[in-house]
């Protein structure tokens, strides 16, 4: 049968029109793939002061013959150990910090500190799916310095410390280095009667886990939910537990629950228990112990033999063996966190010391909420500062609520800090002297206005709104700055602006390179401004409505600059610091490329955290296909990719474009039932790989489209085709050919068949058939729809949905109307035939 028509009816039946025959055929062929190339590496000596610098790895891109995403990943080896410092980057360089790289040089390398080690970078490059090619490798020495292994943490917050996020904190630690079991002792206090608590990942709303309502009491195991949620409220008969939390199926288990550790059998005495000291900050025990003559020892729980622990120091058993101790003075340390590594240690030097209240290593101190000079006292319990801006004279905040002591200090830190100088006295309206590590300054209870003059070291504690020295004080103006920067807590808090002139003006406002930000009116969002796009410096930059989700400024580069907000909110200026807008020019617009690695798109939301997405916590998309049709502005269609995205249900989360948040009837969303009214709040747990998709005009996205393809579960599970070429059968008119799903690029579909059924182009013995794109919306795990997107010969773009069955990873049956396509694993002499004579398949 060779009737033209029919070429016309496979296409109307699947979907599938011509496509254009200029279209250059290529083939992936692993043994044609040219590696990347991994630049020299310059020698890294890391030090105690140093530590916050980065080396820059940069590489030639590898060729992989097809138009798609490649991901690379690198290693560092020495003597056979291997350790990975990033992988997943879609760019041509990665910032690693020296710090990252110290830790894995001294810890697990195990190169001595101070000592060059010649270590071994490489690296790796992959699509989506299948073989990594790996660049030459590159040697560099590597000159650690002491540190403490680091470990993720889940931070323990509830009624035991205040539910602040704050130096109380004690944690779970992820050490098996594997993101999904955390591990510690909690101390509860010795009033834990009314214990509750929750899991974060460091703030509210940041990898939050709680309780579903139901907590029986000392249960072995609580199931959890990812957000907001009840309270954990199962363990308070206790003072101390052993906790273990497993992120994969989230959970909570007891492993153990006491009210003290001793050390029994020093000495010979086998009858009382030393009771050991917990290091709440440390998370470890520790007692000083005399031993006159050699002797044994074990440690046991609430001076019973139930639980107890002995052998080997450095890696203790339940029921383990006594413990020798040759004679001496020793402060003995009993860490129980890693139950798979439970270790003691002896420190004479420590005997008879005090124990230093920092915080735990491995884990490094949390980031300073607040850079720049702040207030911290008794009014806010020695934590989060408040914080104090420049109105162009002074540091100030405005209408403090203060009481008891307190002082100045800078950046969240007590390096740099003001208390009362020697002999000066706290007096109201009037100027006090300041002084570096001065005393605590005892403010009555009232509201002031507090000024700081850092550069002479005065402060002054207004109440009957006057100004220090006399004359007017600046105005604020209703409009502040609001953004990343440190200065505003992260979205926490306005920049104040002051009016000067013509402008509203903020003064040495330190800015992050990437920062975005926005102006708002009042301290709550509802009235927002904002330029489109990455500003430019010392020019004028016109301002446009920000409200409701729009996009953000950003800036490239940091710095501090001096902001100016013209009065008429028709455009504002960021100048090097001592310049006006007198100075300004006009400013040179800066389109943001989709497919560049800055470009940001994935998800915030309760269980994600609500800020930009990272590609470290799993939340970030890579760029998967695009389409620019204006190389000026970038603008076109843009597809992202996310894979293994993990969902609960009742999570509420917004897509994130560029810094533009979409909620509800802002997107399509496809293949996860979802409500809410500004949020999406999902209507099932499972894990998805998620392609985000979306129109950009060079500086606004429109046309959003979200599709879940659920991974995972049994029950779940969608099979995914991409990559795979099928074997087709038209019953109908009895033709064979090949279906591509995804092998050139993912989401693209490509169709070849037989022209001795039906017409092809004169000497083309297969036709192909090119598709923009497809996507499977399931009704159960193999059947449901399939949606194909082409284009017709006028340039129109074609939707079609036909229904299937029996989808498997090895076939498909799709039926339309009276006529059936089966499709099933293509087998190696058709797909050779057909690649040999058609070139391969289209991009």
């Amino acid at each position: 049968m060779k009737i033209t028509k029919y070429m016309a009816m496979l296409a109307a039946a699947v979907g599938m029109t011509a496509a254009c025959q200029e279209e250059v055929l290529v083939t992936f062929e692993p043994e044609n793939v040219v590696a990347p190339v991994l630049h020299a590496v310059e020698d890294i000596v890391v030090t105690v002061d140093n530590k916050s610098e980065a080396v820059t790895f940069t590489w030639d891109a590898a060729d992989f013959g097809v138009k798609a995403q490649v991901y690379y990943s690198l290693d560092m080896a020495k003597d056979g150990k291997s350790v990975n410092l990033f992988s997943g980057v879609s760019g041509n360089s990665m910032n690693v910090s020296y710090d990252n790289i110290n830790n894995k040089a001294y810890n697990d390398l195990e190169i001595p500190s101070g000592e060059a080690g010649e270590v071994t970078f490489t690296l790796g490059a992959k699509l989506n799916v299948g073989e990594t090619f790996y660049a030459a490798p590159v040697t560099a020495k590597v000159t650690p310095t002491a540190a403490e292994k680091v470990y993720e943490k889940m931070w323990v917050v509830g009624s035991y410390n205040g539910w602040a996020h704050d130096s109380s904190n004690q944690f779970l630690y992820n050490y098996a280095e594997d993101g999904v079991i955390y591990t510690g002792v909690i101390d509860f206090g010795e009033d834990h009667s009314a214990n509750e608590f929750k899991l974060t990942g460091g703030a509210w709303g940041n990898d939050e886990h709680s309780a579903t309502g139901t907590n029986p009491e000392e249960a072995a195991t609580v199931t959890l939910v990812a957000g907001g949620g009840d309270n954990i409220a199962a363990y308070k008969a206790y003072r101390y537990y052993h906790l273990s939390f497993d992120k994969s199926a989230p959970s909570l288990s007891k492993k153990y629950n006491f009210n003290q550790v001793g050390i029994i059998g020093l000495n010979g005495d086998w009858d009382n228990d030393i009771v050991m000291t917990f290091h709440a900050a440390k998370q470890r025990f520790y007692a000083d112990i005399d031993v006159a003559a050699a002797t044994e020892m074990k440690f046991r729980m609430d001076a019973g033999w139930d639980v107890n622990f002995g052998g080997d120091i450095k890696a203790l058993t339940g029921g383990g063996d006594n413990i020798p101790v040759e004679p001496g003075q020793y402060r003995v340390y009993f860490d129980m966190n890693n139950l798979d590594a439970v270790t003691c240690t002896f420190d004479a030097k420590m005997y008879g010391q005090e124990e230093s209240a920092g915080t735990t290593t491995p884990e490094p101190e949390p980031e300073p909420a607040h850079q720049g000079w702040g207030l911290i006292g008794n009014f806010n319990g020695w934590a989060a500062d408040l914080a104090l801006t420049s109105d162009g004279t002074y540091y100030v905040v405005k209408g403090a609520e203060l009481d008891g002591e307190l002082k100045f200090r800078k950046d969240a830190d007590w390096a740099v800090n003001f208390g009362l100088a020697e002999g000066a006295e706290f007096a109201q309206n009037a100027e006090i002297a300041m002084a570096q590590d001065g005393a605590n300054i005892n403010v009555p209870a009232g509201t002031y206005d507090v000024y700081l003059d850092d550069v002479n070291a005065k402060a002054w504690f207004i109440t009957d709104g006057s100004y220090p020295g006399g004359g007017a004080a600046p105005v604020a103006a209703e409009w502040g700055l609001i953004g990343s920067l440190a200065a505003c807590n992260n979205w926490s808090n306005n920049v104040v602006l002051y009016i000067d002139g013509d402008y509203s003006v903020a003064k040495g406002v330190e800015f992050a390179a990437g920062d975005q930000f926005k102006f708002r009116k009042g301290e709550a969002w509802g009235v927002e401004l904002t330029y489109e796009g990455q500003i430019s410096i010392d020019a004028k930059l016109d301002l446009i409505d920000g409200t409701g989700g729009k996009q953000n400024s950003s800036i490239a580069d940091g710095g501090t600059f001096d902001v100016y907000l013209a009065n008429d909110l028709t455009c504002f200026y960021v100048m090097t610091s001592g310049k006006t807008p007198a100075d300004a020019g006009e400013a040179q617009k800066v389109y943001t490329d989709p497919s560049a690695e800055s470009f940001v798109v994935g998800f915030s939301g309760s269980v994600l955290g609500w800020d930009d997405p990272a590609f470290e916590t799993n939340d970030r998309a890579a760029l998967s296909s695009k389409n620019v049709t204006d190389e000026a502005t970038f603008a076109g269609t843009y597809e992202f990719r996310l894979e293994g995205l993990s969902i609960a249900e009742n999570d509420e989360f917004k897509v994130r474009v560029n810094g533009q948040w979409i909620g509800v009837g802002g997107a399509v969303v496809e293949g996860l039932a979802v409500t809410g009214e500004d949020n999406f709040i999902a209507g099932a747990t499972g894990t998805y790989n998620v392609t985000i998709s979306f129109a950009w005009d060079g500086s606004n996205y429109s046309d959003v489209k979200v599709v879940f393809e659920a991974v995972g579960g049994a029950e779940e599970v969608l099979p995914t085709p991409d990559g795979k070429q099928w074997a087709f059968e038209w019953t109908e008119f009895g033709t064979t050919g090949v279906l591509d799903f995804g092998l050139a690029i993912p989401g693209q579909c490509v169709v070849a068949y037989d022209p001795a059924v039906l017409d092809a182009p004169e000497g083309t013995p297969y036709q192909i058939f090119n598709m923009i794109g497809y996507s499977f919306e399931a009704v159960d795990a193999t059947s449901g729809k399939i949606i194909l997107i082409s284009t017709n010969m006028y340039g129109e773009e074609i939707t079609q949905e036909f229904e299937y069955s029996n989808l498997s990873e090895t076939g498909c049956y799709f039926k339309f109307g009276p006529d059936s396509f089966i499709a099933q694993d293509a087998d190696a002499t058709l797909v050779e035939v057909v690649i040999d004579t058609t070139g391969g398949i289209m991009q």
